[in-house]
């Protein structure tokens, strides 16, 4: 029998309340194009600019060279090696893109603190020039923290690296709900069915009791370990 978990990495559990819709997006290949900013503006802005280009070039470096449908993932450091900055976020080493939504990207990742696999969820890039959202996405990251429960994926830390803020989860290597149910031939067994179910809604119940709602919960959000 697999085990049901509801996956950070995919839009997941958030405070209840108001949702905020982006209606401005960034065209992140043209911000590639940057060189400097503009000595115009104050010291501090552009010190938080320069580094704002610099987390967007660095997911623009991942997204460009890691392709989502079959590129292997990267090795894992070996102890003592060091670490490619130009593929980093924080301490971490990004291996591949994983994932990709409507509130964010999600990357492999090697934690060589803890010699460990982690998914990282960034924000998109119009939201790292929106503090409101900014700390929204923040907000997420700690209410899931909260969060204890089998079939919840971990959420291991929330941190910023520069401007770039982002959130850790423990890397579940499994299917999505959404992949299985397009790989198959022959109904599914209804008992098999039950206690996925159950086990989803045991889920969600602890997520609500402790304040926190989730808003997206879909095959494609769920994951088979």
């Amino acid at each position: 029998t697999r085990r049901v978990r509801v996956p950070r990495p995919r839009p997941a559990f958030e405070q209840v309340e108001a949702p905020v819709e982006l209606t401005d997006t960034v065209n992140l290949s043209s911000l590639m194009t940057i060189e400097a900013p503009s000595r115009e503006l104050e010291p501090e802005a552009r010190r938080e600019l320069a580094e704002a280009i610099r987390c967007l070039r660095i997911i623009e470096r991942v997204r460009r060279t890691s392709a989502l449908a079959g590129e292997p993932a990267r090795p894992a450091p070996q102890p003592g090696q060091a670490p490619d900055n130009c593929r980093q976020i924080g301490r971490f080493e990004i291996l591949r893109e994983i994932g990709s939504g409507g509130h964010g990207m999600v990357y492999l990742a090697w934690d060589p603190a803890a010699q460990r696999r982690v998914a990282i969820k960034t924000p998109h890039p119009e939201v790292l020039f929106t503090p409101q959202l900014r700390e929204r996405f923040l907000r997420e990251g700690i209410a899931a923290a909260r969060l204890t429960h089998p079939n919840i994926v971990s959420v291991l830390e929330v941190d910023r690296s520069g401007p770039l803020c982002y959130i850790v989860s423990a890397f579940i290597d499994g299917q999505s709900l959404s992949c299985l149910l397009a790989q198959l031939r022959a109904p599914l067994c209804v008992r098999l069915v039950a206690q996925w179910v159950a086990g989803l809604a045991d889920a969600v119940d602890h997520a609500h009791s402790q304040g926190v709602l989730h808003r997206d919960l879909k095959p494609a959000n769920v994951v088979l370990e």
